[in-house]
């Protein structure tokens, strides 16, 4: 379990999270969202040690501001927004670096499973470099994937930590991606995620943190977090709410006629 206690965090003296307290539970997505600026990404900083913060941070009941990188990559495994390498690797080392780093690092084969995994298994010895955007955020996850390839380890449930892990895909692997996800949580794992397609989230996790103002405005199921009120007031603008049978709320956006 994830729990986070009034987390707060200031960026170039500008203070972004304003007492967050939630709670993220093995086997399942934890999804954060909100408006641009309302502190989503910061909040996955703060929680990962890359920012100072304060407050109470629990993962598998450690402080992991206290452990070292090395203890930390047995246990949970990072894809960032925008990752940019430096060098020529190729699609196979980069995905290596999280392999080695990880908990099955004794297993070669799992560089392997874990690009066929996000569908770039004949991508394996391209240049990173020569890969279209969406292409690299797929190996980006497959990088993480391999580090944390068994969902549960000794010490409890392994964690994927994503910002904006779609941001860059086509729908078809925008679902794939997802399945992906929710395949690895429901395998024991843990997932936290930033996410801005409210459809899609509400589709794949089993809670949602809303964030506003650098505050956990709401968390639950996306059908108690997700209400109009809120998402008028999030993003400042009209919005409505629909249904899907069976299925949870679905937002369709809805643009103004542009007056010449």
């Amino acid at each position: 379990m994830l729990h986070i206690e009034n987390l707060r965090a200031d960026l170039n003296g500008r203070p972004i999270l304003r007492g967050v307290t939630m709670t993220a539970k093995a086997r399942e997505v934890t999804a954060i969202c909100g408006a641009n600026g309302a502190g989503k990404s910061t909040l996955l900083r703060a929680v990962l040690g890359e920012i100072p913060s304060t407050g109470k941070i629990t993962l598998n009941g450690r402080d992991p501001r206290g452990q070292s990188s090395k203890a930390l990559a047995q246990t949970r495994a990072v894809m960032a927004q925008d990752t940019q390498v430096a060098f020529g690797f190729t699609v196979a080392e980069v995905v290596s670096m999280g392999h080695e780093a990880g908990s099955a690092a004794f297993d070669p084969e799992v560089i392997a499973r874990a690009l066929t995994a996000v569908g770039l298994q004949d991508h394996a010895a391209r240049p990173l470099h020569a890969l279209s955007g969406g292409e690299r955020q797929r190996a980006q996850l497959a990088r993480a994937l391999a580090q944390v390839w068994h969902p549960i380890g000794p010490d409890g449930a392994r964690w994927l930590f994503l910002d904006e892990p779609v941001s860059s895909l086509d729908l078809g692997h925008q679902l794939h991606v997802m399945a992906l996800v929710r395949r690895f949580a429901e395998a024991g794992g843990g997932v936290m995620m930033v996410m801005h397609d409210l459809n899609l989230t509400a589709s794949v996790a089993h809670q949602i943190g809303f964030v506003i103002a650098g505050q956990i405005a709401a968390a639950g199921p996306a059908d108690q977090v997700l209400s109009a009120p809120r998402l008028s007031q999030a993003f400042a603008c009209e919005v409505t709410l629909n249904a899907v049978p069976n299925s949870g709320p679905w937002l369709l956006p809805q643009c103004c006629a542009v007056s010449n």
